[in-house]
């Protein structure tokens, strides 16, 4: 049996997972349900929870994933237990993942957004220009690739930490 930490914006569960026989035991609120799902192609879940059949739509990859489950979007961050332990130690495992996102180190406003999604960008370029306390901070890609997604807009007041854009990168 695997162990998942998921969280979403709806809540945070646990998850058990046997491989061996596609049974899940998702554990919510410290309530056991029961589950089974079974892949119809590529992407395209049957999911059986508590007796309710559901049709899921999955897009994704660990550890980030978009499940459309009767026309409501849910996006999850699913972390095993190794996952889980890098987390408390600080350390993430970064030479797998494909896309970045960049997020806000310190709350500010949006000034100036200086890309667009499709964009290529360069490590080191400029992504886009945060006021905090009167000063403009330019925030930089560490990475080479492409703008995948761009989550504020200019003029948007931002606390710290909030998603900024998503990266793929480019292995070059």
């Amino acid at each position: 049996m695997n162990t998942f930490q998921i969280n979403s914006k709806n809540g945070n569960f646990t998850l058990e997972y046997s491989p061996e026989d596609f049974c899940f035991k998702p554990v919510i609120d410290g309530k056991e349900s029961q589950a089974d799902c079974r892949e119809l192609a590529p992407g395209i879940w049957s999911l059986i929870l508590d007796g309710k059949s559901l049709i899921m739509h999955i897009r994704g990859e660990h550890p980030s994933y978009e499940i459309t489950i009767e026309n409501e979007i849910i996006e999850l961050d699913i972390r095993n237990e190794l996952d889980l332990l890098l987390d408390k130690m600080g350390m993430k495992d970064t030479m797998t993942q494909k896309n970045v996102i960049v997020k806000a180190a310190i709350p500010g406003l949006v000034k100036k957004i200086e890309v667009k999604e499709g964009d290529n960008v360069e490590k080191g370029q400029s992504l886009l220009i945060l006021e905090a306390m009167k000063m403009e901070n330019e925030i930089k890609t560490q990475v080479q690739g492409k703008i995948t997604k761009i989550y504020v807009e200019e003029g948007q007041a931002l606390e710290k930490n909030t998603k900024l854009m998503e990266i793929e990168k480019n292995d070059n």
